[in-house]
C-alpha cells in the first residue's frame, strides 16, 4: 500500500482505482485480527504489528544487522523505490520472522543465487465491512 496518492503511482501500477484507508490504526487492528491464531508481526518485543511503514536504504548503506532481523527484512526496500512511499502488512504464521532466521548467499560474478522453492500460503483476513474506515477513490490525481 502506499502514503502517497500521487499520479505517478498509478501509472506506475496501472491502477484503476484507490482504496483510500483513513483510519490506518483500525484497519490495521481487523487486519490482524482476521487472521490465523498464531500469527506473528514484524516490531521489537511488544510493538509487533502487522502494518509498518517500509524502511529504505541505500545498497551501499553497510549491512548493519537488518541481515539477521527477517521481521526488518520483510519491511525494507532499496531506496530506488522510496518515491512508492509504501506501508506493508506483513506477517507470518511460522517461524519466518525469528532473529537470524535467515539464509545467505554470496553473489558471483553478478548473478543472484537461483531462486528457493517458495512456501507462501494465501489466507483470507475477515475483516467485516470497511466502509466506516474506509473510501473508493477512482479519479486520477492530476
Amino acid at each position: 500500500m502506499s502514503q502517497a496518492f500521487e499520479r505517478s503511482l498509478w501509472d506506475e501500477f496501472e491502477a484503476v482505482t484507490c482504496v483510500e484507508i483513513r483510519d490506518v490504526p483500525t484497519f490495521c487492528r481487523r487486519v490482524a485480527a482476521g487472521l490465523p491464531d498464531g500469527a506473528t508481526f514484524p516490531g521489537r518485543a511488544g510493538h509487533q504489528q502487522v502494518g509498518n511503514r517500509v524502511q529504505y536504504y541505500k545498497a551501499t548503506d553497510p549491512a548493519g544487522t537488518r541481515y539477521a532481523l527477517p521481521d526488518q527484512i520483510a519491511i525494507s526496500k532499496f531506496d530506488c523505490y522510496g518515491r512508492q512511499k509504501e506501508f506493508r502488512l506483513a506477517f507470518s504464521t511460522t517461524d519466518a520472522l525469528a532473529f537470524e532466521n535467515v539464509a545467505m548467499a554470496l553473489e558471483t560474478d553478478g548473478a543472484p543465487p537461483p531462486p528457493r522453492a517458495s512456501h507462501h500460503t494465501s489466507y483470507d483476513a475477515n475483516v467485516g465491512n470497511l466502509t466506516d474506515i474506509c473510501r473508493v477513490r477512482s479519479v486520477r490525481p492530476h
